[in-house]
């Protein structure tokens, strides 16, 4: 499109081709002065669709006189950059003015209009029609489809033109941002008179001055951003920045506590919106911290606070919990005009704080129960030691007899030997309990799982106990719940569990007591319930009685032989087969023991024959 052979000297290209790299030059040297901030680069964007206009403009004079056709191109290629003049300048506009908030939408759709414009001009010849030649050089045609573009341009002039204007009203006087709309507002009109230029397109004879203007506008608007730069323009914008980058909530509010200033972090942290906040009551625009609003008011209608905790929910799942200090903003005479409310987000420091007390607390109760069966473990040891000292000191004895009087009568040699046998037996069922209880807890136990019926189980273990109940004085009294089905366990282990709990009650049943067993279904369950009128636990003991080591020390139940080991052997095995074990008891009325198994087939855990605990 461009060949230096083509290219005729015209004086009248030289005003527009030197605006057009003064311009340039411009944009650039703001660019590079503001660091690259959003007004320096809107600003930018100006700056290249004015100088791509005037630049365009002046290739086309230079080729005017000798390729017509390229000088069209060329000018087409101007108007280009034309259409994106008012869209770039309006952005510009709002941005430095502070209104592009409340404007989003318009420049949105200002970048649209603009871009359709754009796509016309370079791709089809919809808005020009040829050549207007002049005695200066020659200009594009106007279609009549470019009054629309000519209308679309003077509307956004006079938007432009506007924001300044209102700004430059709003302002006080003397300010910082009201020279500056003031030197803008007067910079951008006189450069708007470089739309004169349009005149030539339309077939009057004006002779293109666009140039003059520009270059007006051009030193105006220099002086302007040397003096109040584009990103410091004012303290309040400046302050604006300030505030929007904070890490704490800023919420200001007048006397009447209206909501007049907050900040991005106030946003995000109530989720609202700053047009649901500002001019309205807290309590009306924190519609999902209600709580919290309304203690915001009180601060407020105080004064002056530091450190207030305030619960704020539910919001995104859950309470949060802030931390609001208020003080008062006062006028040059002292006067206050504003409460000033800062708000931190301490939920997770709270969270931690409890999470730290509970870790505290649970480890106090951990270190306790340690002491606690670092005491059982010393008294079962010395129980152990007691109970099987005390067999085999008679099993030694009575032996050491026999030995050296041989001559004894039979009678009394028989009521030795039974003697012996009784405490052989003792002191096989301590070992075995023992053995039994490490077995269960290494895991090394071969369990044998069938269908079994606990009925059956029961009747078994009474009928074998017998005699015991005899002995005692005691009456067993039976309860079952008719066609029952049977469980998935380990008949012999269940058995031990049933004979452990009546064996107990033995124990602790006086004389002429009873004994009563009931089997009940319980949806998809089994339950056993063997109570007694015996002489009860402690309350303090009831949630022990099944831990490893642990004995009532009440004096009846010290009384009483035992290791405390059987109940924690049955606790291992009703749980291993699923099911649960607890205990009620009343000391002096009796205790009652229940425990539950899970019916075959009924959803609990399926274990095989050689599965070990």
């Amino acid at each position: 499109m461009f060949l230096a052979a083509d290219v005729t000297f015209n004086p009248h290209a030289l005003p527009p081709l030197v605006t057009a790299l003064a311009i340039l030059l411009l944009g650039l040297i703001v660019v590079l002065r503001e660091k690259g901030s959003r007004e320096s680069l809107l600003y930018l964007s100006y700056t290249l669709a004015a100088s791509t206009w005037m630049f365009c403009v002046s290739v086309a004079l230079f080729l005017s006189l000798s390729s017509e056709e390229k000088a069209y191109q060329w000018m087409t290629i101007a108007n280009g950059g034309v259409a994106m003049i008012p869209a770039a300048l309006y952005h510009f506009t709002v941005v430095v003015m502070q209104t592009d908030n409340r404007n989003r939408q318009f420049i949105r759709f200002a970048w649209a209009v603009s871009s359709v414009f754009l796509v016309v001009t370079l791709l089809t010849d919809v808005l020009f029609a040829g050549l207007y030649h002049y005695s200066w050089g020659i200009f594009v045609r106007f279609r009549w489809p470019s009054f629309l573009f000519m209308g679309y341009f003077m509307a956004m002039s006079v938007m432009t033109l506007r924001e300044y204007w209102v700004v430059y009203r709003s302002s006080d006087r003397n300010t910082t941002r009201h020279r500056r709309a003031k030197a803008f507002l007067i910079a951008f009109s006189i450069g708007y008179l470089g739309a004169l230029d349009f005149l030539p397109a339309l077939g009057v004879p004006y002779y293109p001055l666009s140039s003059i203007p520009m270059i007006c506008m051009l030193v105006l608007v220099s002086r302007t951003i040397w003096q109040h730069r584009l990103v410091d323009i004012t303290p309040a914008f400046a302050a604006r920045e300030i505030i929007d980058t904070m890490n704490e909530a800023l919420i200001v509010l007048d006397l009447e506590g209206v909501v007049r200033l907050v900040n991005q972090e106030t946003c995000s942290l109530l989720g609202c919106r700053e047009k649901d906040l500002i001019g309205r009551r807290p309590v009306d625009g924190m519609t999902t911290c209600r709580q919290f609003a309304e203690q915001l008011e009180t601060i407020a209608g105080k004064g002056a606070a530091r450190n207030v905790e305030a619960e704020c929910g539910p919001h995104n799942g859950g309470y949060r919990t802030f931390n609001l200090s208020a003080s008062l903003m006062k006028n040059h005479r002292g006067e206050p005009v504003a409460t000033v409310c800062l708000v931190n987000d301490i939920t997770d420091r709270k969270r931690a704080e409890q999470e730290r007390e509970q870790l505290i607390s649970q480890l106090q109760e951990a270190n306790e129960k340690l002491q606690m069966l670092d005491k059982m473990k010393t008294n079962f040891i010395s129980t152990v030691s007691h109970e099987l000292r005390t067999p085999l000191t008679t099993i030694k004895a009575f032996v050491e007899l026999l030995l050296l009087k041989q001559a004894m009568p039979h009678e009394r040699r028989v009521k030795l030997m039974s003697t012996v046998n009784v405490e052989t037996d003792r002191l096989a069922r301590l070992i075995t309990d023992l053995l039994d209880l490490s077995r269960i807890e290494a895991g090394s136990v071969k369990w044998q799982f069938a269908l079994v019926s606990m009925e059956d189980i029961i009747q078994s273990v009474i009928e074998s106990m017998g005699v015991l109940f005899e002995n005692k004085g005691l009456q067993v009294t039976v309860e079952f719940t008719p066609r029952l089905p049977p469980v998935s366990g380990d008949r012999d282990r269940l058995v031990q569990v049933v004979t452990n709990i009546l064996s107990n009650a033995v124990k602790f049943t006086p004389r002429g007591g009873v004994i009563h067993v009931a089997l009940r279904r319980e949806t998809a369950q089994l339950a056993v319930e063997i109570s007694d009128n015996g002489i009860g636990i402690p309350a303090e003991h009831i949630d022990l009685i099944f831990e490893k080591f642990h004995r009532s020390d009440d004096v009846l139940t010290a009384a009483t032989e035992g290791t405390g080991l059987g109940l924690a052997i049955t606790r291992q095995i009703v749980e291993y087969h699923g099911g649960t074990i607890r205990a009620v008891s009343t000391q002096g009325k009796g205790s009652t023991f229940t425990f539950s198994l899970p019916l075959a087939g009924a959803g609990g855990t399926v274990r095989t024959d050689r599965e070990t605990a």
